[in-house]
């Protein structure tokens, strides 16, 4: 290929004394199935064998241009590879990384199908020894996004505001395929001189693009060494590097025009970048802070700068003040002052901050994913304490292993008492100043344990409050879940549970909330030993008792959905246990004098969650024995007849179900599933199944009357047979 002649791709390679490493980048280069590629090797000023190597396969490689420099970093390196590159697109990869064979050719395919500026792709880190492995354990899965498009592609700042919020996006610019006509419309160039040189470059890219996707394949093989960057010593230039980073960033967020969603998610990285820094100044001796004041000019400057938080920003206008102030208002806690005491304490495993309990029952097939989420936390002080529930699979075995490598992780083990007693037995060893209650099958974002701990302390709350999204099975795939946001109806502001009674008890899951250890030691309150809903009660009295909830609406954990165990699939097994869990903090809030304050919310969420248990169960046995719970007085003891339809708009066809509800007070069994069959209304099906024609009606049928044997039954069948009948009858007349 004529070096003149539009390449495909245009891969550009910095090469600084990268003798050891260089052969298996290039081979992985030249081994690429698309050949139609440009190979650009910029040797940056190299003192050892590295000029000879590209010599050498300079020769066996027409395809391949050498650049020779003298020494000037990274960011000038690869700009001068910007400035020779004749490819319709450009990828960036380091003299000491490779890529996979097929990389190439399939991000090419689909970035030019769909004529994106930027293609996002994952990467797969490569530990040089096991001891790497164990010291950098997060950077296992670190290049790997949690997140997968419904869509070919979103604008860069969608993309962007995504990856951030779901802990997916990163940096580095060997991980995005970018089409060069839009890089040189757009003029942006790697800052030179610096360090972290990707954290402006790709979020000014992004941000910028028109059309952006992902691809969620490890093409990029991420090479992790002792003299690496991430486990070498950092110095000034490092912190220098940092500030004048954070302030670019602010400089091109602030002078053009983004969503306050995108604004917020830059001004994360901007005090991820600040807090790094001030990590490296506080590390600092004496000695070593007095020769850097002497030895760089701007030493002073800079370090106060970052020390009072006092960043240098040209002036915002009108609406970029508005959409920073409504940033500030959301989360005033994450600027770089208020995180950096959380980022940079070390464990201590007598006062750990957070205490993470989570009841393990044969979770084998998620348990590592789950750990793994857990040991990229960016907090370091908090401990996790996982109560096996009497698995009978090797979940404690991967526990012990864990364990054995992390003086945080602990175990504990019981006969299988299920959830609440697995959660309480957690909660009387924790040691935190807070608790967290997760489950062994989610996944959580790398700042969950951050953020939540240090929007509490801010606000010195005994609830942190914030959001959830759905992680389907098996494709992997995140979705929104608004009924897993439980800020979505509250204040903004801190608020009490009273102030907020309306929508306190919109979402009760356990595992949605940080609670204060002493908070709920002084409540009183514990987890019930049933087999399902064990968490209504806690949660439903510890909202209420709160004084001080702070809402965080922020999706922090990814909730795996599809698994055959999951307790939404096992209600069938104790199909009353919902109902008792009610009836229960119904007696609580008698007793703390608080049922007046919260009848009506209440009771809309009583009626609310018996729907919905009645029809989830997969047995006409147990939906007869909650039915006839609920219609000779349960619904009744439950205030239903406090609520009015206005009461339920919130919440989807609540009119309707509200009319169910009085449906089940009024009519005995027979008279409900006769009504149910007569009106075809499938979420009243007696087996609260979908009513479809054929062989499930049938079903239903047998086994109501197999029930009961009703008279009313029978006048139903007779009733609907003649419907079928002429249905029957139509479809043959139709027919060709």
């Amino acid at each position: 290929m004529s070096r003149s002649a539009q390449a495909a791709v245009s891969v550009i390679i910095p090469v600084y004394n990268g003798e050891a490493y260089l052969r298996p980048c290039l081979d992985s280069v030249f081994a690429q199935t698309l050949k139609n590629i440009q190979v650009i090797c910029v040797n940056d000023g190299s003192t050892d064998a590295s000029a000879e190597i590209l010599t050498s396969y300079q020769h066996a490689h027409p395809n391949m241009l050498v650049i020779t420099q003298e020494n000037g970093g990274l960011s000038a390196a690869r700009n001068a590879g910007i400035a020779k590159a004749t490819g319709e697109y450009l990828d960036f990869l380091d003299c000491d990384d490779a890529l996979r064979e097929d990389a190439l050719e399939r991000l090419y395919a689909k970035a030019s199908r769909h004529q994106l500026d930027m293609l996002f792709y994952d990467g797969e880190t490569v530990y040089a020894t096991e001891d790497l492995r164990k010291a950098f354990p997060r950077y296992e899965t670190l290049y790997r996004t949690t997140i997968t498009m419904t869509k070919p592609f979103l604008s860069g700042e969608a993309l962007f505001t995504q990856l951030v919020t779901h802990g997916s996006y990163r940096a580095s610019a060997c991980m995005y395929l970018l089409r060069a006509e839009f890089l040189r419309a757009e003029g942006f160039s790697f800052i030179p001189g610096i360090y972290y040189e990707d954290n402006v470059f790709t979020l000014q890219c992004l941000l910028s693009a028109q059309r952006a996707s992902i691809e969620k394949v490890p093409f990029y093989l991420r090479a992790l060494r002792d003299d690496s960057i991430v486990t070498t010593f950092k110095d000034y230039r490092h912190v220098r590097s940092y500030y004048i980073s954070q302030n670019a960033i602010q400089h091109f967020v602030l002078t053009r025009r983004f969503s306050p969603e995108a604004v917020q998610c830059a001004q994360q990285q901007v005090s991820s970048l600040m807090v790094n820094a001030l990590r490296i100044v506080d590390a600092m001796s004496e000695a070593e802070r007095s020769a850097i004041l002497k030895q760089y000019p701007d030493a002073a400057m800079i370090i106060r700068a970052l020390q009072d938080s006092t960043l240098s920003a040209p002036p915002l206008s009108a609406d970029e003040a508005s959409a920073r102030t409504e940033t500030a208002a959301m989360a005033p806690w994450q600027t770089s002052a208020q995180l950096r005491p959380y980022l940079t304490q070390a464990y201590r495993p007598e006062a750990p901050l957070v205490s993470v309990i989570m009841p393990v029952y044969n979770a084998e097939p998620y348990l590592r994913d789950t750990l793994r989420s857990l040991r990229q936390q960016t907090l370091q002080n908090y401990e996790v304490i996982l109560v096996d529930d009497g698995s009978t699979d090797q979940s404690c075995d991967i526990i012990q292993e864990y364990a054995a490598s992390d003086p945080r992780i602990s175990l504990l083990r019981q006969q299988n008492q299920h959830a609440g007693v697995a959660r309480n037995a957690g909660m009387d060893r924790a040691k935190g100043e807070y608790l967290l209650f997760l489950d062994a099958d989610d996944e959580f974002s790398p700042d969950l344990l951050t953020y939540t701990a240090a929007c509490a302390q801010h606000h010195q709350a005994d609830v942190v409050l914030f959001h959830a999204d759905l992680l389907q099975m098996p494709s992997a795939t995140l979705t929104p879940a608004s009924f897993l946001c439980p800020c979505r109806h509250l204040p903004t502001h801190v608020f009490s549970g009273e102030e907020g009674r309306d929508h306190i008890f919109d979402v009760l899951n356990p595992w949605t909330k940080l609670y204060r250890r002493t908070y709920i030691q002084q409540l009183g309150v514990r987890f019930q030993s049933l087999y399902s809903s064990n968490d209504l009660y806690f949660s439903m009295i510890a909202l209420a008792c709160a004084n001080r909830i702070a809402p965080l609406p922020q999706v922090l954990v990814h909730y795996r959905v599809g698994l055959e165990q999951n307790i939404q699939s096992r209600k069938t097994k104790a199909p009353l246990d919902t109902y008792i869990a009610f009836s229960a903090v119904k007696e609580e809030l008698l007793k703390r004098q608080l049922y007046d304050t919260f009848r009506k919310p209440f009771a809309v969420k009583a009626a609310e969650s018996m729907l919905r248990t009645l029809d989830t169960m997969k047995s006409m046995e147990s939906y007869r024995q909650l039915y006839q719970t609920l219609h000779g007085g349960g619904l009744a003891a439950l205030d239903i007849d406090c609520v009015a339809a206005a009461d339920m708009r919130h919440i989807s066809d609540g009119a309707y179900k509200l009319q169910r509800c009085h449906d089940i007070m009024d009519k005995d069994l027979d008279t409900y599933c006769l009504q149910a069959l007569t009106t075809q209304e499938p979420a009243q099906a007696a087996a609260g199944r979908t009513m479809a024609a054929g062989r499930e009606v049938q079903r239903l049928q047998a086994e109501v009357a197999a029930l009961r044997g009703s008279h009313a039954f029978r006048i139903g069948l007779i009733l609907v047979r003649p419907l079928h009948w002429v249905k029957t009858c139509i479809r043959r007349f139709r027919r060709p």
